[in-house]
């Protein structure tokens, strides 16, 4: 058996598909960390999304960040600038700031290992939305004799189109993204005992209709109820306060310098589920 003792890339480099993204595991302290270094600053659509497209992030653990990313693309393709005009000024400056603080990203740590021997586990998920975007989280938590701990397993989110939706339209997206990431997660860890799986939202919307038969509800919704009660059992969908929900700053986005102070937020307070 080959015994690492080196940062490990986990993607090849000899791809030159694949040459500016990467993800590194460090199996001495057994980490996650990214491998990302920003291009001299350039102030065009284009450079802009070529700089986004190089953060590499398949768990989504950078979903703070990657959101403001994309709201300030679809703002750029909502004023209508070329792809290599000058960007407007106050883009310029917002981009600027941003630039300066992506090479944070590659500082952040992230534990591979969240699971243990003798121990039994929950998930939870949260979802929110607002007029720009929305996002759902999931989080495992872990309860052995000794301790709970709990791990942001993956994060998604979304910018909300151009055209004009309501909030609680959008929090039925959020919830429908929420229903698919428990479901994805829970298909692949299916080797762990997990004894509950809770969905936490705080719209009091979509927990009034989750429920409803869907011959009942308009086709925006019909068509999103459909999949949450396809893909969720909905006696798992339970409300949060706002304040609580974990998935906020996933949706209103976060610097990379104030993400690396929250860097898997604060598992401790992840709710029960008694």
């Amino acid at each position: 058996m080959v015994k690492y003792t080196q940062p490990v890339t986990l993607i090849k480099q000899e791809s030159e598909q694949t040459k500016v993204l990467g993800l590194n595991w460090d199996p001495k302290a057994d980490v996650l960390s990214y491998k990302y270094q920003p291009n001299p600053v350039k102030y065009s659509k284009r450079a802009i999304l070529s700089e986004i497209a190089r953060i590499y992030d398949p768990l989504g653990l950078l979903s703070p960040v990657t959101t403001d990313l994309k709201r300030l693309m679809k703002y750029l393709w909502l004023v209508a600038v070329g792809w290599d005009e000058p960007i407007p000024e106050e883009v310029a400056t917002v981009w600027n700031e941003y630039h300066q603080e992506l090479p944070v990203l590659a500082t952040l740590k992230i534990p591979h290992l969240v699971t243990h021997t003798c121990a039994s586990y929950e998930l939870h998920g949260f979802s929110d939305s607002s007029e720009a975007a929305y996002a759902a989280v999931v989080y495992i938590r872990e309860t052995s004799e000794s301790q709970t701990n709990c791990h942001l397993l993956m994060g998604k989110s979304k910018i909300a189109p151009a055209s004009k939706v309501s909030v609680p339209r959008l929090e039925f997206c959020g919830a429908w993204l929420h229903a698919c990431l428990i479901n994805y997660v829970q298909q692949h860890l299916e080797v762990l005992k997990i004894l509950n799986v809770t969905a936490w939202t705080d719209s009091t919307v979509v927990l009034s209709l989750i429920r409803t038969p869907t011959v009942r509800l308009k086709t925006f919704v019909e068509k999103r109820v459909a999949k949450i009660q396809q893909l969720t059992d909905t006696k798992i969908w339970r409300h949060i306060p706002t304040r609580d929900n974990l998935a906020d700053c996933a949706f209103r986005g976060l610097g990379p310098n104030d993400l690396a102070t929250r860097v898997m937020l604060e598992r401790s307070n992840i709710p029960t589920s008694t």
